[in-house]
Formats: C-alpha cells, structure tokens, sequence
C-alpha cells in the first residue's frame, strides 16, 4: 500500500508544480498498470518468473541472490526502499512489483523541464516505451535516472550555491552514491566540465591558459583525495573495467572480429555497438522467429517500439544539425550541456563494460538525451520560423 501511497503523493505534487504534467503522469501510470496487466497475463501463459531480470535480487538483503557484500552495499538504498515498501505488504506481491511507479510523475517532469516546458513533450513521452515498461520491473535503474537528472536539474537552476543548495546537492548525492557509486563521479566529474568550459568563454588567451593551468591542478589534488576515500571502490571499478573489457562480455565474436582489449579498435567497435544496437529488425525478427525469452514477448515489442522512435529521433536531430550546421548545438542551455557530458560519460563507460551491448535499461539515459535534444531542436525551429 506504500507504494500506491508514495504514487499518488509524486502525482499530487507533480500536478501542483505542472498540472498538464500531472495529468500526463495520470495517463502514464494507467498505461503501466496496462504494461503490467499484460506481463501478468504473460506470466501465466508462458510460466514466466514473475520476478525477472536484477528484480528478485532485492527482495531480500542477508539472501540477496548471486550479490556479493560488495555489490550490496553499492545498492544499500534500493535494499531499504524495498524493505520501507514491504513493511505493510508481505513480499514478493503486486506492490513490490510496482516499486518504481511513484518515481514516473518526478521523472516525466524533469524531461519536461529540460524540454524547456515544450507542450509537444507531454505527448512525446511515448517515444520512450520501454521506460514506462521498466516502471513496472522492481530494479534501481529508475531511480538512479531520477537521481542523476535531479542533480543536474537542481545545479543548473539554483539561484545562488549557498550553504542551503550544497548541504541539499550533496544529499543528493549521497542517495545517488548508495544507489550506483560511480554515476556520483560521472556527474560530478561532468559539472565540472562544464563550468570549467564556461569560465573559457570570452576570456583572453592567456587567462584561459591561467584558468586551465589552475583547475587542471586542483582537479589532481581533488582526485587523489577522492582516491584515498574510496580507494577500494575505485580499485574494484578498475578491476572489473580491466577484465571485462580484456574477456569481451557481451561480444558475439561470431558476429565481430574485434578482439576484447582496451584499443581504440575495441572502443570504437564498443561505441558504435553501444549507440546502435538493438536494432529494431533485430527485435522483430526475434520476436517472430525465435521461442519466448526469460523476458517474454511483451519486452520485445516494447524494446521494438522504443529503438524505432529511438532511430527516427537520431536520424531527424543529426538531419537537422546538418541542414544547421550545428548552429542549433549553440543555443543548448546549461542542463542540456551537462546532460550532454554525463550521457557521453555514462555511455564510454558501459560501452566499454558491456563491449557495447547489454540490456536497453542501461542505456535509457541516452534514450533520454536525445528525446531531449529532438524535442528542443524541434522548439527552435519553431522560433526561428
């Protein structure tokens, strides 16, 4: 029952800030319940685990299954937020389920705040299905996108960086930390960036060289702090980067002659791999040829429609920004910036992690990045005519 009362308290408060974007969150949930309803039906028909996927894994924390001590405690908060859901309930029913459902009204509001309050997003939203299908799944990939456009939002439009703003920035952060540590320093590190670059703009040579030279030096001296904090976690990173990347996880080599190692042939195979894939004749084709996954027919039709609008929205922005020249990049505001830097970010890391394959749920923030960039594209075509 918590969830359905942390549901409609997101949905409430959404609707007070935005009441279009409350009523659109309305409409949304209504279509997960939808998405469930058929999982469900799914589930019964072709004897899936109603628990699929990272879900069963948080149910419970001392049997948490195939987690090590390590890998728990880098998802200490989902762990609580299960137990927080589950303290009514009993588990493993409809509401653990449904765990991530209060986060959709937050996260629709986000994008459209990044949109710039562009009406057309309201209803573009769908082009991100297999977002509202993930609602319905009990993993922490929704929150952490929560989380990480949160931070960048919240950055972008304080009025001022009083001792108020850090103390709730950093407790932003500190959520995001004990639900996926390094995205901490892929959004940190990508603030960074971009106030760095903003200092550039307008300054004389020699001040840029001056600036560069100073925050070049107190990035090293911030870095090996942070090293010497997390020195274990950063080790254990670096480990698992190293051999993934040297074993090819996720690398048909049927498929590529590209061998796992850190070169710049991997990197590029894992890049291209990574913003390209699946493709949507992939899907369809393993959905009409190929006997039902461990995710059932309804994750494939989700995934089909989502990489489909996924590639229309690609090919229209990078049509635009040629017919452009990429003029349009110019006019991106500071959350798009940032937002830009941390998806790049995100995605050499996974790219590199996962030989550029891997589940859509990990490359939902580039999902989004786009939607983003298509949407605003679209609003200054519409200023300039």
């Amino acid at each position: 029952m918590l969830v359905v009362f942390f549901t409609l308290l997101t949905l409430a408060y959404v609707y007070h800030r935005e009441n279009r974007v409350g009523i659109a969150s309305a409409v949304y949930i209504f279509i997960v319940l939808i998405i469930h309803a058929l999982f469900y039906y799914e589930v019964m028909l072709l004897d899936l685990d109603y628990f699929i996927s990272d879900e069963l894994a948080y149910i419970d924390f001392d049997d948490a299954q195939g987690l090590s001590e390590s890998a728990k405690n880098d998802r200490i908060l989902w762990f609580y937020y299960h137990s927080l859901v589950s303290f009514i309930m009993p588990v493993d029913g409809l509401f653990n389920k449904l765990i991530s459902l209060p986060f959709l009204p937050l996260i629709l509001l986000l994008v459209y705040n990044f949109c710039n309050k562009r009406n057309l997003s309201l209803f573009l939203f769908l082009f991100c299905p297999y977002l509202l299908f993930l609602m319905q799944t009990a993993i922490r990939d929704i929150a952490i996108l929560y989380f990480t456009l949160l931070i960048i939002s919240y950055w972008c439009n304080a009025s001022s960086k009083n001792s108020k703003v850090i103390f709730q920035l950093l407790t932003l952060i500190f959520l995001l930390f004990m639900l996926r540590p390094f995205a901490v320093f892929i959004v940190a590190f990508s603030i960074y960036i971009y106030e760095l670059f903003a200092k550039f703009k307008n300054k004389p040579f020699r001040d840029v060289l001056y600036l560069l030279f100073y925050n070049v030096v107190v990035a090293i001296i911030v870095s090996g702090f942070f090293y010497l904090l997390f020195q274990d976690k950063i080790d254990q990173y670096i480990r698992t980067l190293t051999y993934f990347s040297e074993n090819g996880l996720w690398l048909d080599e049927s498929k590529s002659n590209v061998k796992p190692a850190l070169t710049f042939q991997y990197f590029s195979y894992a890049i291209i791999r990574y913003i390209s894939t699946p493709l949507p004749t992939s899907l369809l084709e393993r959905f009409l040829t190929e006997s039902v996954t461990q995710f059932g027919y309804l994750d494939d039709i989700v995934r089909f429609l989502n990489q489909l609008f996924y590639f229309v929205m690609f090919i229209w922005i990078l049509i635009k920004l040629v017919i452009r020249k990429g003029k349009l990049v110019a006019q991106w505001n500071s959350s798009i910036w940032i937002l830009c830097i941390v998806t790049i970010l995100n995605s050499i890391v996974y790219a590199l992690y996962y030989a550029g394959g891997g589940h859509s749920r990990i490359k939902l923030l580039l999902f989004i990045f786009v939607f983003v960039v298509f949407v605003c594209l679209g609003k200054r075509e519409d200023k300039a005519h």
